[in-house]
């Protein structure tokens, strides 16, 4: 298409803000240039839920199942849910687990993929968001360090161009691209044509500071009025005269406080917390066994033993801070408006909470401090004759080293619980919002990214790393259909365990070759539109007639 000498102007005039955001402005030119020359046209927009920290996703997306009767090697601090049971209520202490799964068209998800969420008034199956979206699992990371794995989720490499890089440069929008909160991902931009980034913190402890004034104040020239009712701010962000962005994004900040709020208080997650969570006591046959059965309670160093954990976990909130609504409000501001081609949305600080303020009755105790008496030949925990320290509020960090095996599952299935109904709102809000002309959805991909999955130890009493296990997923109107892709194998060697952990597994339609988190960055970049990223690690999607497709058959579990 011929490109007229007024819409260079106009693209210009665009632009302007950019050029006053950085002194790149060559690099500006460079990119209007190729445009001009139909070099380089615009990308599809980029959305990235970085979840630094990695939080157990084997609970979630990353599913050993996919079949349902695929085989496993099951450990009982890797499972979904509680065995059935008889009674009204689970013992998280003595109650057996398992690693199930429930039916969803042509695959399985793992059993928290039954429970509901809050959507729009009413509770809603979380499988809603599945027509949408796709998971690619047996990704091999290569490095156990949190810092460049979570880089690798955005680059190849640190100083090589990022997915969020590779959209700034074909971008027309006022803000090429947005970094919100602090991750490796989100610092590791790099653009080819000199764009910029803008880097926001959560920091909104007044109206100066909130994340929205920020936006439209922060590339401004000095001369002008810095506040987001000012004409020149609104007119760089293509906003409506009349339209108040302050009061806007406050909205937003509510309605998704209210989602989590009413996700975790109304729909309990299937296996784990819909029957009450009771402990009738803490025994075991030997002194040694009960002191490593209790382990499964650990957090933050110390042993969390309550007799009623739901009691405790009704009290508690979905990420620390407000940092869940605020990451999907700020998201669906930037995107209806169209402020911005690249967000990548991270939490405020390196070390992030998935649970926050679990009141707890008793209090945390040392193994140390316990009584422990014998009883008709057990021994058994004495809580009111134990010294229990004085704090009585517990969070969950996202980072769960540390974390026994029950915090573990019940956080992350909670955390993630509360981050597919906040999808499903601004998927479905995405949805609403596109037309025959400019289908936003279609047009959006959501990138769901940690560095690596998580293993828990055969003492059940923390987690580790698991580079071989990076599972991705993405959401987009390009995926019209549910699918899961990628091998593992049956038997993954970790601290002297045979288990199934998702470890990456050879792809026979790969040339036999590994699945490595470079084909996932290839993979997007062309789904995006662009080029492939890692030459040598060439994309395993496509997009045909609007829809993404791939070569790779049924995963499987590969006997080792």
């Amino acid at each position: 298409m011929k490109i007229k000498r007024r819409d260079i102007s106009k693209a210009i005039l665009a632009l302007s803000p950019l050029v006053v955001l950085s002194s790149s402005f060559d690099g500006t030119l460079r990119r209007l240039y190729k445009r001009y020359k139909g070099e380089l046209p615009e990308l599809r927009t980029y959305v990235m839920f970085n979840l630094f920290g990695a939080p157990a996703r084997w609970v979630y997306d990353n599913n050993f199942k996919p079949h349902g009767n695929d085989e496993v090697k099951f450990n009982k601090s890797i499972f979904t849910n509680y065995a059935a049971s008889t009674e009204n209520h689970y013992d998280p202490f003595s109650s057996a687990t398992e690693y199930s799964t429930i039916p969803y068209k042509t695959h399985h998800m793992t059993k928290m993929w039954e429970s509901m969420v809050y959507f729009r008034g009413q509770k809603v199956p979380m499988t809603k968001i599945l027509d949408n979206m796709l998971t690619i699992r047996g990704v091999m990371q290569g490095t156990n360090a949190h810092p460049v794995g979570n880089v690798k989720q955005i680059c190849v490499r640190n100083g090589e161009l990022s997915l969020s890089g590779l959209v700034a440069d074909a971008s027309t929008r006022p803000i090429p691209a947005i970094s919100l909160g602090q991750s490796p991902a989100g610092q590791a931009f790099t653009s080819e044509l000199g764009q910029v980034q803008l880097d926001i913190s959560y920091d909104n402890s007044s109206p100066q500071s909130n994340l929205i004034h920020f936006l439209t104040r922060s590339f401004l020239p000095d001369s002008l009025e810095r506040t987001p009712s000012s004409e020149q701010a609104k007119n760089v962000l293509n906003l409506p005269a009349d339209f108040d962005a302050i009061a806007e994004y406050e909205r937003l900040i509510k309605k998704y406080t209210d989602i989590l709020h009413h996700t975790s208080q109304t729909c309990p997650i299937a296996g784990l917390t819909d029957k009450p969570l009771l402990v009738k006591e803490f025994s075991a046959p030997s002194k040694e066994q009960l002191l490593r059965d209790l382990k499964k309670f650990t957090a933050e160093g110390t042993l969390v033993l309550e007799t009623d954990y739901s009691k405790a976990l009704s009290t508690c909130y979905i990420g620390g801070n407000g940092f869940v609504q605020k990451q999907f409000a700020f998201a669906e501001f930037v995107l209806l408006n169209k402020i911005s081609s690249s967000l990548v949305l991270s939490p405020p600080k390196g070390s992030e909470i998935c649970l926050s303020d679990i009141e707890l009755e008793r209090g945390v105790y040392k193994a140390e401090d316990l009584k422990i008496v014998e009883r008709d030949g057990r021994f058994v925990i004495d809580l009111p004759n134990s010294k229990a320290a004085g704090k009585k509020q517990l969070n969950i960090n996202l980072d769960c080293h540390g974390v026994g095996s029950f915090f573990n599952v019940i956080s992350s299935s909670m955390f993630f619980q509360g981050y597919t109904a906040c999808m499903m709102e601004l998927i479905e809000t995405l949805k609403e919002h596109s037309t025959a002309q400019d289908n936003l959805f279609e047009n959006t991909v959501i990138h769901l990214a940690s560095e690596f999955d998580r293993a828990v130890k055969q003492n059940e009493a923390d987690s580790d790393h698991y580079p071989n296990s990076n599972p991705t997923s993405l959401f987009s109107g390009l995926i019209q259909k549910f699918k899961i892709i990628g091998n593992i194998r049956v038997s993954s060697e970790y601290h002297n365990q045979d288990l199934t952990l998702g470890e990456a597994a050879p792809v026979a339609e790969h040339n036999n070759e590994l699945l490595l988190t470079e084909n996932v960055l290839s993979s997007i970049s062309t789904v995006l539109g662009g080029r492939e990223l890692s030459f040598r690690h060439p994309s395993i999607l496509q997009v045909k007639d609007k829809s993404i497709t791939t070569h790779f058959n049924e995963p499987k579990n590969i006997p080792s």
